[in-house]
């Protein structure tokens, strides 16, 4: 992952930092480099973020312009979970940030620890496929489909699925269906926060 971060007072004066950081515990060094944005006679310097570049190719738009400001500590943090994810967790990473409020980049960490209580459906596109995935691939032993399948032709799936969908809180992402194993989403679809435009 990497994020350009500028002198917000010259926005112009920018510079790459690749995340996570490594071999700098102290982050020293990516503090030396940070000196370069000072401007002669500055005495204190806001750092603002503007650009990214992460295998969660939303992520941009839910880091906000100030995030830098609440810690390299906290960035840094975000990009070795995101530097571990296989690409399903990237997905339901990126899938998650489009549902769920995120107002703060303690939300983004929020999401990130908690990908776990996220289920990605891919294949799943209407409500007759999310019946038939309900039905026959979550948690059924074999001693359970022999029944199902002298019933095949006499169940509705496409009213079965519209009906869980909206009791299990099915979201649509750009990915495929999403849900939260835990708790259904909020009924209403999170809403395009102020970040970085893509």
């Amino acid at each position: 992952m990497r994020i350009q971060i500028a002198n917000s007072d010259q926005p112009t004066k920018r510079l790459w930092l690749e995340l996570p950081i490594a071999n700098d515990p102290t982050m020293s060094k990516t503090i030396g480099k940070m000196a370069s944005l000072i401007e002669p006679g500055q005495t204190q310097v806001t750092v603002i973020v503007t650009d990214i570049e992460a295998p969660v190719p939303n992520l941009g738009k839910y880091i906000l312009t100030d995030d830098f400001n609440t810690g390299i500590e906290q960035m840094n943090r975000l990009a070795q979970k995101i530097s571990v994810m296989d690409g399903i967790t990237l997905s339901k990473f990126s899938g998650a940030l489009d549902i769920e409020p995120v107002n703060s980049m303690g939300d983004i960490q929020r999401i990130a620890d908690s990908l776990d209580d996220y289920e990605l459906l891919p294949g799943v596109t209407t409500d007759y496929d999310y019946g038939y995935h309900v039905l026959y691939e979550t948690d059924l032993e074999e001693r359970d489909i022999e029944p199902l399948e002298e019933l095949k032709d006499f169940i509705d799936f496409e009213a079965y699925g519209k009906y869980r969908m909206e009791e299990d809180g099915v979201r649509e992402t750009d990915l495929g269906m999403m849900r939260r194993i835990s708790e259904p989403f909020n009924p209403e679809r999170n809403m395009e926060m102020g970040g970085l435009s893509q």
